[in-house]
């Protein structure tokens, strides 16, 4: 990914200026300030992007096929992550039983 060929080469750097410590703090701040950045700026969708000129929302329309609503309404813990916004994401990973598993193989 992009981050890591910018993490990689600036991480030697950061640590030779603040130490491992505060090269992994720094790290952590910068991804979490992308975080904070992409939840802002992006967008489910192109009809919900704030930066998309009627033209290209149009194109798109007309050009490239829309993703099929999945599920028929029985996964209530799906469904109510989706209406949560914002927490919809978290919400939906915490209540995926791939997690869960996971987690509990490793106790």
């Amino acid at each position: 990914s992009v981050g890591s060929l910018v993490v990689i080469p600036v991480a030697n750097s950061l640590a030779g200026a603040l130490g491992w410590r505060g090269a992994y703090y720094m790290i952590g701040v910068f991804s979490l300030a992308f975080v904070v950045l992409w939840q802002i700026l992006g967008a489910e969708a192109p009809s919900k992007c704030h930066f998309i000129s009627e033209v290209e929302l149009r194109f798109l329309q007309e050009h490239v096929p829309q993703p099929s609503k999945k599920g028929n309404g029985k996964d209530s813990a799906s469904s109510h992550a989706d209406s949560a916004g914002w927490l919809g994401i978290p919400l939906r990973l915490a209540l995926h039983p791939g997690l869960w598993a996971i987690f509990f193989a490793h106790i």
